[in-house]
């Protein structure tokens, strides 16, 4: 099975969330819902700040599938977990249940 991902260069990256809305924007994510999110942490000197992205990894046996109660999340046989926007009443289930 394939396994698919995303890379993007952390060094270029200056935190202006266009990505984490146009994943939104794609998935029609409901209010509240966020497919990804952008970390910013500051230097212990605080003269710099980096940002970090955190998404969804795909797990090999994602908890957030056994954890969701409307049975809202899947994974295709490409191996990529989907949430099924019908399904999902928001419980938040899938996000207490990820590692990451």
């Amino acid at each position: 099975m394939a396994r698919y991902g995303i890379i993007v260069d952390l060094n270029r990256c200056t935190g202006c969330m266009t990505c984490v809305l146009a994943c939104k924007q794609e998935n029609l994510t409901g209010p509240g819902i966020w497919w990804n999110k952008i970390l910013e942490i500051e230097s212990e000197t605080l003269d710099s700040v980096h940002y970090v992205r955190y998404a969804c990894m795909h797990c090999e046996k994602p908890p957030c599938v056994e954890a969701c109660p409307e049975r809202a999340i899947y994974k295709n046989a490409n191996g990529v977990v989907l949430i099924d926007q019908g399904k999902c009443k928001g419980h938040g289930e899938c996000m207490k249940a990820c590692p990451y």
